[in-house]
């Protein structure tokens, strides 16, 4: 009984050793990418701004690169671990296909708003009249 759980305990000690050099590279990773992708967020955010003086797409490119990068960082990092992240890509693709097919009303409508903040037909500050409504375009997240 004895020499079975000395076993055991061989084989995880032998796991674990070998394991944790990749468990500390893929933290390494993470932390890395996360910082990453912060700091390119902010210089492309920067970039665009002062270029185009448009608030709305400076920030609506930064939550896009930032989240885009986190992603990737992720992958890696898994990819890192040893877990095989072609079937993850897949899943993602197809889960991300169903979602968009079940909210396509909702999705039309979050793509108009992305070409009206890409193509700049308002900017901040504009007032406009739809109708008998009246408004004010702001910039409702920082």
């Amino acid at each position: 009984m004895e020499a079975k759980l000395f076993l055991v305990y061989e084989r995880f000690e032998n796991w674990f050793f070998g394991f944790l050099p990749n468990f500390i590279s893929a933290l390494f990773i993470l932390v890395i990418g996360y910082y990453l992708s912060r700091i390119l967020s902010k210089y492309i955010s920067k970039a665009v701004i002062k270029a185009t003086k448009d608030e709305t797409l400076g920030e609506f490119l930064k939550n896009v690169v930032f989240v885009a990068v986190l992603i990737l960082t992720f992958i890696t990092a898994l990819s890192n671990l040893g877990v095989k992240t072609t079937s993850i890509i897949a899943v993602l693709g197809t889960a991300g296909l169903a979602i968009a097919l079940s909210l396509k009303d909702s999705l039309s409508n979050l793509a108009s708003g992305i070409l009206l903040v890409v193509l700049r037909h308002f900017n901040k500050g504009d007032t406009i009249s739809v109708g008998s409504i009246t408004g004010k375009v702001c910039l409702l997240y920082t």
